[in-house]
């Protein structure tokens, strides 16, 4: 994948930064959603356009939308926000650069490795990362945390093998064609000349 900071990078930050503003804020409206199911849906979309962008979006875009739901919701700390999500689209960015989703090379052994990274990468950021910035933070009890971190660990695993892989394998799939009828176009304007 092409380490530049090129058009496509830039469309994929601005598209996922608007789509966590937004979910954040409308779920901010509704009270009946804590800020975890925030963190969860956005994690979704993080682990998605990272894993196809690369690391670059992966840190952008909860580092611009965490400081945009900041100041729009007038105070809102998103510190446990924003380190979970970007640990996630970092991780994800970084180790789905070299499995290759864009070259259309994303299948069997990288298929595992990517549910191991995801299982991994929630158990970090869940039960280790959550409790310890949300008692730093809130100065909430690190039992109570640890709890519900074990809970969103176990949805997050579901959430990233159930949504976010069958949208990577549909990725990998419409790069995959891509790249085929790319070939096919060289080869004619090959045998052409």
């Amino acid at each position: 994948m092409d380490k530049r900071f090129d058009i496509h990078t830039v469309t994929a930050i601005v598209i996922g930064t608007i789509i966590i503003i937004i979910t954040n804020y409308y779920m901010h409206l509704s009270s009946s959603f804590s800020k975890e199911w925030i963190v969860q849906i956005c994690s979704a979309v993080v682990i998605v356009i990272a894993a196809v962008t690369g690391t670059v979006s992966g840190f952008l875009m909860p580092l611009v939308s965490s400081m945009i739901v900041g100041i729009a919701l007038m105070g809102f700390d998103v510190t446990v926000e924003f380190l979970i999500l970007a640990l996630f689209g970092i991780s994800t960015g970084h180790y789905m650069e070299k499995l290759g989703v864009r070259k259309g090379e994303f299948n069997g052994i990288r298929i595992i490795d990517f549910c191991m990274l995801q299982i991994m990468l929630s158990i970090i950021a869940w039960i280790c990362v959550y409790p310890l910035s949300d008692f730093y933070t809130y100065g909430r009890d690190l039992r109570e945390t640890l709890n519900l971190g074990v809970f969103h660990c176990g949805i997050s695993i579901i959430i990233e093998l159930c949504i976010c892989l069958p949208v990577l394998i549909l990725c990998n799939r419409l790069f995959r064609q891509k790249r085929l009828v790319e070939d096919a176009q060289r080869e004619y304007l090959y045998d052409r000349k």
